[in-house]
């Protein structure tokens, strides 16, 4: 594993205990659709339940000093990636009927420390996806 995946998956770590720790039950981590090529495949990097609350949780990691912000790395190609991700687990397990939101946790190495900071409700699909399901759901 190269240090980009050691870093992502050390991150993805702490975001996961992060978010146990704010009471949120971990449904799915690095979740792929079973349809479709690996490659047309989008990853999930966590889902989890808050409340009633489906959350699908983009993870970026970074070392400290770096010349972009993790949240810089969530263009508008990526969001619409993963909104794709969640309809596709939406729809495999029978979820639609939940609320649902989409949060973004940057998590910064510096040394042997790591800072998590957490953005809920980052972006929301309305401008991605037509309506076509329930009237609360953001596409």
């Amino acid at each position: 594993m190269n240090k980009s995946h050691s870093t992502g998956r050390l991150g993805e770590e702490e975001a996961a205990h992060y978010l146990q720790g704010q009471g949120h039950t971990i449904l799915a981590r690095n979740w792929r659709s079973k349809r479709g090529g690996r490659e047309s495949r989008p990853e999930l990097d966590i889902v989890s339940q808050d409340g009633d609350t489906i959350v699908f949780v983009e993870v970026k990691t970074r070392t400290a000093g770096g010349l972009s912000s993790p949240a810089d790395a969530i263009t508008q190609q990526k969001r619409a990636r993963i909104i794709r991700a969640a309809q596709a687990w939406l729809t495999e397990q029978h979820a639609w009927a939940k609320p649902c939101r989409f949060d973004v946790i940057c998590v910064i190495q510096q040394a042997t420390s790591l800072t998590v900071e957490h953005t809920a409700h980052a972006f929301d699909a309305s401008s991605f996806v037509d309506s076509g399901h329930t009237a609360w759901q953001p596409w």
